[in-house]
């Protein structure tokens, strides 16, 4: 999971993959048949909950399935690490990180005494404990596991395999959260090296760009950072079809960029043809399966002027965000945030107030003095 941004979270990729770690010599055809068959129906129920936004119950499920593999195999079995990661990712998007971080740190142990320390496997359960403490706003110790992670990866002799880039970004990430934009800088910069050499696909690249631009601009390398970002919508362009959401998002960024530079004339164009592009993916339907096109055509619709269609949008984001996430989660207190955004820019300033006021509890209640998003919505409620 990356870090926790107003556009909201990013979707984290699930393995479940435990019934391949099934050992072979297993005693008994109808015990690994039984053993199989619920883990399976356990499994496939907590991915099509998770799927659908169903978390508590995919947690649930996914609990069942930790339980039939300890029943069968023990608690300290290798076999259990996969479940495990599952169980923290479900726990992540539950904003659950205590509970995700017994469950990642458990499962490192057990690869790390199965496989040794310097096992790549063991890394990328590192990795992952990365990404959790960056979540969680804890930059010291995402940091921490994230060299861990990158120092594993970087011995196998793997080339430009997407797991180091991946690594290399997310420690860059996490060294940006902590305001040492210069790591960040070689660690991005050594991610799209690699890339360039081939073996990943067009998303990373893009991503690494990105990042490297908002480090350009922030050091008022402006030049440098509109290059970047037009290198991101050209590969964009012919990685992906017309009318893709990766298209959209990558004409919408280089928008930003002009905008902030007071460059309208190159913005507005850009604005329009991502807004149309978004629009095709938002029909009459709003439920969880949707929740990030709604988001992406709102924020569009703001850019371009239209404040009325975006609050409407940002209404319904907020009720359906309620409803899969709760009112005390995170995703809530992001969604509270962008409502109210809209709501001042239309000068509907009380209503604004009070979801800014409503976000800023939640925020404090999940993270530390000085996170991003404490700070933004305290920044909102000044007059």
């Amino acid at each position: 999971m990356k870090p926790i941004h107003l556009s909201g979270f990013n979707t984290l990729t699930f393995l479940f993959s435990a019934l391949a770690f099934l050992p072979s010599g297993y005693s008994g055809a109808e015990q690994i048949m039984d053993s199989a068959d619920t883990l399976v129906v356990a499994e496939r129920s907590a991915f099509d909950r998770v799927k659908n936004g169903y978390f508590l119950d995919a947690l649930s499920a996914e609990q069942n399935a930790l339980q039939t593999m300890e029943n069968r195999l023990g608690p300290t079995h290798p076999a259990l690490v996969p479940v495990l990661t599952d169980l923290a990712t479900i726990d992540r998007y539950l904003a659950r990180y205590a509970e995700a971080e017994a469950a990642l740190q458990w499962a490192r142990a057990l690869r790390e005494k199965a496989l040794g320390a310097g096992d790549p496997r063991v890394g990328e359960t590192c990795g992952q404990l990365a990404a959790l403490y960056d979540d969680w706003g804890k930059w010291e110790d995402a940091e921490f596991w994230g060299k861990k992670s990158l120092a594993s990866l970087e011995k196998q002799p793997i080339g430009a395999g997407p797991g180091l880039c991946e690594a290399l970004n997310r420690l860059g990430r996490i060294e940006l959260n902590r305001g040492q934009a210069g790591q960040a800088r070689a660690l991005f910069e050594k991610s799209l090296q690699l890339q360039e050499k081939g073996g990943t696909g067009p998303a990373p690249r893009i991503e690494t760009l990105d990042f490297l631009a908002k480090i350009d601009e922030r050091e008022k390398r402006l030049s440098d950072a509109e290059s970047r970002l037009r290198q991101a919508d050209e590969i964009a362009a012919k990685s992906f079809t017309d009318h893709s959401v990766e298209v959209a998002d990558a004409k919408e960024r280089l928008a930003d960029f002009y905008r902030s530079q007071g460059r309208l004339e190159k913005a507005r164009p850009l604005y329009r043809s991502a807004l149309k592009i978004y629009r095709g993916f938002v029909g009459t339907y709003f439920g969880y399966t949707n929740l990030a096109y709604l988001q992406k055509l709102a924020r569009a619709y703001q850019s371009a002027g239209d404040g009325k269609s975006a609050l409407e949008l940002l209404e319904k984001d907020l009720k359906v965000t309620q409803d899969t996430f709760g009112p005390g989660h995170p995703q809530t207190a992001v969604a509270l945030l962008r409502l109210g955004t809209v709501e001042k820019n239309l000068g509907e300033d009380k209503a604004a107030e009070g979801h800014f006021k409503d976000a800023l509890t939640v925020l404090k209640s999940f993270f530390p003095e000085g996170h991003p998003l404490i700070l933004r919505a305290e920044a909102l409620l000044k007059p």
